[in-house]
């Protein structure tokens, strides 16, 4: 979503694996995958937000129950080039699950 002076992405996906390759490599998983994030635009090549990230372990082989991988939330910065179409993204923050710290996150896109 973008507009003059807001912008926002969302994301989801479900990873399942194709084949169960446990006896040989001891675990095949299938994992759950969702981002959003919204700004604002303080002009036409810098933008800044709130992303927040989310990778669960949903089960497979050798799991019994679903489990947080990562689960992230800070801010970023966003560079654009001339057409508004290309952009570099920088995100870093906290990372609530538990053992894991913070994170850093670089994110390459093009708008269609």
């Amino acid at each position: 979503m973008q507009s003059a002076q807001v912008e926002g992405q969302i994301y989801a996906g479900y990873y399942l694996p194709i084949r169960d390759l446990a006896p040989a490599n001891g675990t095949t998983l299938s994992y759950l995958h969702y981002w959003a994030n919204a700004g604002v635009k303080l002009g036409a090549f810098f933008s800044f937000g709130a992303h927040y990230e989310h990778l669960i372990n949903t089960g497979g082989s050798n799991v019994t129950e679903s489990t947080d991988v990562y689960q992230w939330l800070g801010p970023y910065v966003q560079f654009m080039e001339k057409s508004g179409k290309m952009y570099l993204r920088f995100a870093g923050g906290t990372d609530f699950t538990e053992g894991n710290d913070s994170f850093f996150k670089m994110t390459v896109g093009y708008n269609f």
